[in-house]
């Protein structure tokens, strides 16, 4: 259960990023597009965990300075405005959620997986 907080940290993450004063609603966007594929990976994957594992460390280092930037911009935002973003993708994270629950399942195998997931937190 551990391991499925910390993916839906990634969730959480993508939903801070609309606070980005440059553009929020493409730097939101980037970021609920990387959770998909993640969630994605988990789905096609849930059978192969060392299939699972290679995609989702190949796309969290593709995807190294977007998370970076949601990780800073998580600690930057009010409570209020995070409540709103959340409230504005809950549908979307919702869609996907399930999807992530397979991620438990392999990274229980993988120290790789688990570190790239809590990492997020």
């Amino acid at each position: 259960m551990k391991l499925f907080a910390a993916a839906l940290s990634v969730a959480l993450l993508a939903l801070s990023l609309s606070g980005c004063k440059q553009d929020p609603t493409k730097t939101v966007e980037q970021a609920m597009a990387f959770n998909e594929t993640i969630a994605d990976i988990a789905e096609e994957h849930k059978d192969d965990c060392a299939a699972m594992s290679k995609a989702v460390l190949a796309a969290f280092e593709a995807n190294k300075a977007l998370l970076e930037k949601a990780k800073k911009l998580k600690t930057e935002l009010k409570p209020e405005q995070l409540q709103e973003i959340a409230k504005k993708q809950m549908a979307r994270v919702t869609a996907y959620a399930p999807k992530m629950l397979h991620l438990s399942k392999c990274a229980a195998k993988d120290p790789k997986l688990v570190k790239a997931l809590t990492s997020l937190k």
